[in-house]
């Protein structure tokens, strides 16, 4: 049976699961496969709970480390499957029309009356 302790924190694993996954999926920016969602899944519940645990002083330093690794390896696996995240080209700025020669010119050199 659970303790009081641990039924408490199951709502916030899920919650931090949740908050990891909807990061994932936003690294991936597109609708993820079948394949690319249980990746995701696995790795958020992991790290969620190797999380929770590294926090909880009652974890044994054994099952945290184990805990851990196995986050790991779900999150470089979910690597491996999505890849490094697609960056957006950066947007081009609008210049002002640049002037013409002649303008530059008109500014600087005065013109000469015309007879």
């Amino acid at each position: 049976m659970a303790s009081p302790d641990q039924a408490a924190a199951i709502p916030s694993i899920n919650q931090r699961a949740e908050e990891l996954a909807r990061a994932w999926q936003r690294v991936l920016r597109q609708r993820p496969t079948a394949l690319q969602r249980a990746a995701i899944r696995r790795a958020s519940l992991l790290s969620a709970r190797a999380e929770i645990a590294a926090a909880d002083a009652s974890i044994s330093l054994n099952d945290l480390v184990r805990l851990d690794g196995a986050a790991q390896r779900a999150r470089s696996k979910l690597h491996d499957l999505i890849g490094p995240p697609v960056r957006r080209p950066p947007r081009l700025r609008r210049r002002a029309p640049a002037e013409s020669a002649a303008d530059v010119l008109a500014r600087y050199l005065p013109r000469e009356p015309t007879p």
